[in-house]
């Protein structure tokens, strides 16, 4: 399956961890990590690969949050 994945947002949950937040295909998903060096590299790009890992996390997850909706 394809995923089409548009407007990620991570922020802190008041009960611990994060909140992942994005579109998947259409569909407003929401996913929880509590990964802390996620969410540090998510918002600070002065590390491409740390960076880049981030943000496909928070895909994985979001893609994850979506399968177990539909």
């Amino acid at each position: 399956m394809k995923f089409d994945i548009t407007n990620i947002t991570m922020t802190y949950a008041k009960s611990g961890g994060y909140t992942i937040r994005g579109i998947v295909n259409g569909q407003n998903v929401e996913a929880h990590t509590n990964d802390s060096e996620v969410f540090d590299w998510y918002n600070d790009d002065t590390e491409a690969e740390l960076h880049k890992s981030a943000i496909l996390h928070c895909e994985w997850k979001l893609e994850e949050a979506f399968l177990d909706e539909n």
